[in-house]
């Protein structure tokens, strides 16, 4: 995909949905485009095709509160998550982050390569409210370039999927705050001891956090 998103396309015509159509009304006046990307050849692909059709795009990348109020908050979200462990985690935090500060139902798509049970338990648990992630939608970030196309222009493609999990914040079977922060420490490469004496917590408290934030990632994680 991101050869593809290289390539100079012109601009497609869009169809209002057919009532009843599961996929989103193409918004008439597009507004600010939020990118989260982890890949800057996807970045400049994305940014290459908003700037040919006139939208505006605005990078995700500084702290959330400098980006959620005024003057030009985003109207909808492209995240893509793809990388090791550690650098899906560290997106899935800034979305959350962005997410809580919104506070609203904003249109997000995530562009993933493989499933991720544990992600709507995850960003539940980030933003508190599940009003957060009610537009919350997956795509295949191998997807074909008209589905991007799509995405900038606000129509949810036909082969998005909503993000689904338990709706009970304390049901969730995502990671906690508090495992969340002790995983990504641990895949830093800080060990139990040190990180102990840094956050004031006991041994056994941040193992056990350590314990069930993994088991909730599943296998495949590399961290015996």
């Amino acid at each position: 995909m991101t050869d593809d998103l290289q390539q100079e396309q012109q601009p497609e015509q869009h169809q209002d949905p057919e009532p009843g159509e599961n996929r989103s009304a193409v918004t008439l006046c597009p507004g600010r485009v939020g990118l989260l990307p982890d890949c800057r050849y996807l970045q400049a692909g994305l940014e290459s095709l908003a700037q040919a059709r006139g939208l505006s795009v605005q990078l995700l990348t500084r702290a959330a509160t400098d980006l959620a109020g005024p003057p030009a908050p985003v109207s909808r979200v492209i995240c893509h998550i793809s990388g090791d462990l550690a650098g899906r985690l560290a997106q899935v935090v800034r979305l959350g982050e962005y997410l809580q500060t919104r506070g609203d139902s904003l249109p997000v798509t995530l562009l993933t390569r493989e499933p991720m049970p544990w992600l709507y338990g995850t960003l539940l648990h980030l933003t508190g409210r599940t009003l957060s992630l009610q537009a919350v939608w997956t795509l295949d970030a191998r997807s074909p370039l008209t589905d991007i196309v799509d995405l900038l222009w606000g129509t949810t493609p036909a082969t998005a999927h909503r993000l689904k999990g338990r709706e009970s914040y304390t049901l969730a079977s995502g990671l906690t705050r508090r495992e969340l922060a002790v995983v990504r420490a641990v895949l830093a490469g800080e060990r139990i001891r040190d990180m102990a004496q840094r956050t004031g917590l006991s041994v056994s408290a941040l193992y056990a956090q350590r314990h069930h934030g993994l088991r909730k990632l599943g296998p495949g994680t590399g961290i015996r």
